[in-house]
């Protein structure tokens, strides 16, 4: 936040809950998640880390200037 990376009005202690939060539940829940089709993509830890640190870090709404998924 200092350098300007992160939003200032987020608390860093929130987003160190999200991440470590997500990586506590993968981890728990991996050997059932073979039994979820709808979460194949969690099957590949690569993956899963790529997808969710993009989540983390962009978001999940469409970009507002597509006029898509904006709030």
């Amino acid at each position: 936040q200092q350098v300007g990376l992160l939003r200032r009005e987020l608390d860093p202690g929130l987003c160190a809950m999200l991440l470590l939060g997500s990586d506590l539940m993968y981890f728990q829940f991996y050997a059932m998640m073979k039994y979820l089709p709808e979460a194949d993509f969690a099957l590949d830890h690569a993956e899963f880390s790529r997808e969710m640190m993009d989540v983390m870090l962009n978001g999940m709404l469409a970009d507002a200037a597509d006029g898509e998924g904006a709030l």
